[in-house]
Order: C-alpha cells, then sequence, then structure tokens
C-alpha cells in the first residue's frame, strides 16, 4: 500500500491484480502498486454494509461512505491529463496546454477534505494556557453538514470578516483586492466562482479574528500577572470561530464546480485553500489541492507570459501562481512525488514590480529553492540523479545560503518588520535545511555521508529558539501573524518531521546512539509542540515512532 493513490489508501481495497480501482489512476494508465491479494472472500455484511470493497465490481463499500466504481473507457487512457503524473508517470506533453482536453476524473472523489473539528484546532492555539468555551456553546451538528449557529444571534458581517483579512496593507493575499472582494460580496447575484472566493476569504478571516481574541485575552491575562491554573483567567473560545467552518463548507460544495470549469477566481480561492487553510487539512489532502490548484491555473494559461486582465490583477495572478508552485514542490519532495509541472514548463516571468526589498528578494529565494525541491522529488522518485550532479546541487545551496544570511542582515525599520522578517527567513531555512536533508539521505543510508544529520541538528537548533512553549505563551509569535499564521507552522512541521526522521534513520545506522540522543529527543519535542498547536499532524509522531522501528 506505500505507494498507492490515496484513494486506493482511503478505501483499503483488496486487489485483483489487475488494475487502480479509482478511476484517476486508470485514466492516466497508472500501474497497481499494490501486490494481489490471494486471501478469499471473507466478506461480513452488517446493517447493509460490507467490510471489504472489491476492485473492477459493482459492490458498494460502507453504506454513505465510498463512491461508486467508476467505468473506465480504455481509450480514454490516451487521453490521460497531467493531474498527479506524479504518482508513477513522466510528465504529459501535449495535452496541459489544451483546456478543452483537460478533463478532471473522479470528481466525487476529490471533494475539499475536512479533518479536524474547528473547535479542537482553536484549542490548541492556547497551548499553555486553560482553556473554556464561552456560553452559550449551542448544538454542534457532524462536521460533514456544517455547524448549528452558537451563542449568537446574528453572524459578523461580512465586511467585519473582509476588513480582518486586508486589516494591514502591506501585507494581503497577493491575488486579491479588499475591492474585489468587497465588490463580490455586495452582489446580489453571484457566480459559482465568485461565491467560492468569497466563502474561502471569509472562512481566513474568521479564523483570524478567533486568532486575534485569543491573542488578546493571553496578553491580557500575562499582564494581570494572574496564574494560568485560576479557572477564572482561563481564555475563552470566540464564537467567529464557528463561522469559518460554516464558510469553508459552502467552499466545499462548490469545489467540483471549480474543478470543471477552470477560472481566475476558482484559482485565487485553490490557492488560499491549499495555504492558508493548513490548520485543517492533512498534508498530503493540502498537496493535492496545490496540485489541482496548478491544474486549473495551467488550463487559464497562468504558467505563460499572456496576460489575464489589468496590470495589477495579471501581477498578483502570477506571484500567486508562482507561490502556489513553490509550495506544490516542497509537498512533492516531501511526499516523494514530481510536482504536476516542472519549472522549465513554465514561461511566466519572475520579474515583477515588488516595491519592498526584502520581499522582493524572499521571493526569488523562494523560487530558487524551490527548483532544488524538484531535484530532490525527480531524486526520490526516479531513483537516480535529476539533471545536475551532486556537486552543482551543493553549489546552488551554498550560493543561495549565502543570499539569506545577507537578507537576514538587512536592518528592521519597525517592530512589525522585525518579527515579520525573522518569520521569514527562517521560512527559507526550513526549505533549505528540508532540501539539503532530504538530497542527503540515500548517502546516510549508503554511510557515505552525515550532511543531512549535520543539516537537522542545526534546523531543530533554529526551531527550538522560536517554536517552544514558553514563547507561545507570552502570545509574541501568534501576536505578530495576521491572516497567514497557520502558514508558517505548517512548513516548520514539515521539517520538524523530516529532521526527526533523519537523525532516527541516522541512530538506527550506528550502534554507539540510542534514541536518548540529544538532538533527537529536542528534534522530538519541537514535533510535539508544533503537532500540539497544528492537532491536525498529530499522526507524525506515530509515523515517527513507526519509522523508527524498521
Amino acid at each position: 500500500m506505500a505507494r498507492a493513490c490515496v484513494t486506493c489508501k482511503h478505501k483499503k481495497l483488496k486487489c485483483d491484480g489487475e488494475r487502480p480501482a479509482c478511476g484517476r489512476c486508470c485514466k492516466l494508465g497508472l500501474p497497481c502498486e499494490i501486490p494481489r491479494d490471494k486471501r478469499s472472500d471473507k466478506r461480513k455484511v452488517e446493517n447493509g454494509t460490507s467490510s471489504f470493497v472489491f476492485k473492477n465490481t459493482g459492490r458498494k463499500g460502507r453504506k454513505h461512505g465510498w463512491d461508486k466504481p467508476v467505468a473506465i473507457d480504455d481509450n480514454e487512457l490516451l487521453l490521460a491529463p497531467p493531474l498527479e503524473a506524479s504518482l508513477g508517470g513522466e510528465f504529459v506533453r501535449g495535452l496541459l496546454l489544451e483546456p478543452t482536453t483537460l478533463a478532471w476524473p473522479e470528481l466525487d472523489e476529490v471533494k475539499l477534505p475536512y479533518d479536524l473539528d474547528i473547535e479542537e484546532f482553536l484549542h490548541s492555539l492556547d497551548y499553555p494556557l486553560g482553556l473554556e468555551t464561552t456560553e452559550p456553546v449551542g448544538k454542534v451538528t457532524s462536521v460533514f453538514t456544517g455547524f448549528s449557529p452558537v451563542g449568537e444571534d446574528q453572524p459578523t458581517p461580512y465586511h467585519v470578516l473582509i476588513d480582518t483579512v486586508f486589516s494591514d496593507a502591506s501585507h494581503t493575499p497577493v491575488s486579491i483586492t479588499k475591492a474585489m472582494i468587497t465588490g463580490i460580496a455586495d452582489k446580489v447575484d453571484r457566480s459559482e466562482d465568485e461565491s467560492f472566493l468569497l466563502s474561502i476569504v471569509l472562512a481566513i478571516g474568521a479564523l483570524t479574528l478567533a486568532k486575534q481574541k485569543y491573542a488578546e485575552q493571553r496578553q491580557s491575562i500575562l499582564k494581570l500577572g494572574t496564574d494560568a491554573s485560576d479557572p477564572s483567567y482561563h481564555i475563552k473560545t470566540p464564537l467567529v470561530a464557528n463561522e469559518a467552518v460554516n464558510h469553508y463548507q459552502e467552499a466545499r460544495k462548490l469545489n467540483s464546480h471549480i474543478l470543471e470549469n477552470p477560472s481566475a477566481h476558482g484559482f485565487r480561492g485553490l490557492v488560499l485553500i491549499s495555504n492558508f487553510l493548513s490548520g485543517l487539512l492533512t498534508l498530503e489532502a493540502q498537496m493535492f489541492i496545490s496540485f489541482h490548484a496548478l491544474q486549473v491555473a495551467v488550463a487559464i494559461k497562468m504558467h505563460t507570459n499572456k496576460e489575464t486582465g489589468s496590470l495589477e490583477e495579471d501581477s498578483g495572478l502570477k506571484i500567486a501562481f508562482w507561490e502556489l508552485w513553490c509550495s506544490a514542490c516542497l509537498f512533492a519532495s516531501f511526499h516523494g512525488r514530481l510536482p504536476p509541472i516542472r519549472r522549465e514548463e513554465i514561461t511566466t516571468l519572475l520579474d515583477f514590480d515588488l516595491k519592498n526589498e526584502y520581499n522582493k528578494r524572499f521571493f526569488h529565494l523562494r523560487v530558487e529553492i524551490a527548483e532544488l525541491h524538484c531535484q530532490v522529488a525527480a531524486l526520490k522518485v526516479n531513483g537516480l540523479a535529476s539533471l545536475v550532479s551532486e556537486r552543482d546541487f551543493h553549489t546552488k545551496v551554498s550560493t543561495i545560503s549565502q543570499r539569506i544570511v545577507e537578507l537576514e542582515a538587512l536592518f528592521p525599520q519597525t517592530e512589525l518588520n522585525f518579527y515579520r522578517q525573522e518569520l521569514l527567513t527562517l521560512e527559507l531555512k526550513c526549505w533549505m535545511s528540508q532540501a539539503i536533508m532530504l538530497e542527503g539521505q540515500q548517502r546516510l543510508t549508503r554511510k557515505l555521508s552525515i550532511k543531512s544529520v549535520v543539516e537537522a541538528r542545526k534546523l531543530i537548533r533554529e526551531l527550538w529558539s522560536y517554536y517552544n512553549p514558553e514563547k507561545f505563551a507570552r502570545g509574541t509569535m501568534l501576536l505578530h501573524l495576521d491572516w497567514n499564521f497557520t502558514y508558517p507552522l505548517r512548513t516548520a512541521t514539515m521539517c520538524a518531521f523530516t529532521a526527526a526522521k533523519t537523525l532516527t534513520l541516522f541512530i538506527n545506522s550506528v550502534d554507539y546512539l540510542t534514541f536518548d540522543f540529544f538532538d533527537y529527543c529536542l528534534s522530538r519535542k519541537v514535533l510535539e509542540f508544533l503537532t500540539g498547536v497544528m492537532l491536525i499532524n498529530k499522526h507524525l509522531l506515530q509515523d515517527l515512532d513507526n519509522y523508527a522501528l524498521r
């Protein structure tokens, strides 16, 4: 099951040894990676449900559960779209650039996932202090049908949530403007892609507002100097938190339409989901949403120099495209997949008029590091070196690392700039360390070099200096993060896991170290803290334990 697609894994399919069960894999012409299951059929039927789902049959799985098998036309395999070509095949050329041939297989299997109760996520933001829910709590229904209204007769007005996202004019989502979103909100009749984008912005606004209220309460408690264990001073859950789920659920309903009808607004919404709702989605789910967003981008020619609107609008979309591509490359190397589109397939220029010098240098560095992640992904998937040699790879790493040091040395003009630059520099260091660790794991396994171990030990200390309970308790970290506050937590979590995994591999390869090794213990501490905040990633601790037992 290790290399099965996420659908096959999720269904726990018994294998007939012929071809994959999900239509997406069949349409892409991917071979089945699951060994033939030679067991006899021992299904148990209870309350109209079956224990197993069989491939290539009309048998249904769990009631109200998985989707029906899709009939596959063998001729369609020749027209496979490039989406998720990273699952095992080469990049499909020719078909990618024709929107008319852009098929969306298994649309009903590509619904936006919802993996975590919003209350659980927001409770976790109060990591070092106690927490109680504001009364009245109301009734919460299933996460798949949305929440009932809680505690308030009227929801937060749209303009308040929109103002929250655009509160800092110097730091807003690059692909959207306040005027654009306000204009959509004021419409009586909205198109599906407009409603999709608006729902995502409102969800982010509600999450950000809830986070701000948490930070304000924490600061008030700390200023009073009270004991955090005193129940009368516990932080309360902001009621606006539940509204984020309601808006997110509205977006979920429109997902199939967005994928079937690629548009600029649909692309904007998918970018916001994949990058800034990471507290609610697993890392794997975010990867696939990023891949789908990239295909929407290609369908509307975002990967070319074709103009799509006004100069400002076009520039924002292109920057969003590059940011999405960078994230997709990071996900691809982490999960051992090839990104849906390679750097050489993109002709969109990087010459944007970014007024802030720090932001401009940060942007270009991130793209260059993403290119390194593409090479690492190719190495992991194909088992051989990419287009550049190991020596060239490390020459690039050395050059980029020096430029990161120079960027870190820029003098911050304000307190806000200081905290933001500190965070963004750490982001670049995480991306760079991730590429170095993943690229060096093969040589570590063969006992040729411990460069990946050296990098892991360095990164863990960097992460611990920033992500630790004491700093979190002071509230300075959350206080200086706005609408994108879950994005850096996601990056840090991924890289902390890779560092811990690298140290585990090293300990298992030698006789003179045990899991009492200081750096491993510290890496686990960092990962426990980060997954304690981002509970959706809690499974990474179990994954690490399983890896240690190999």
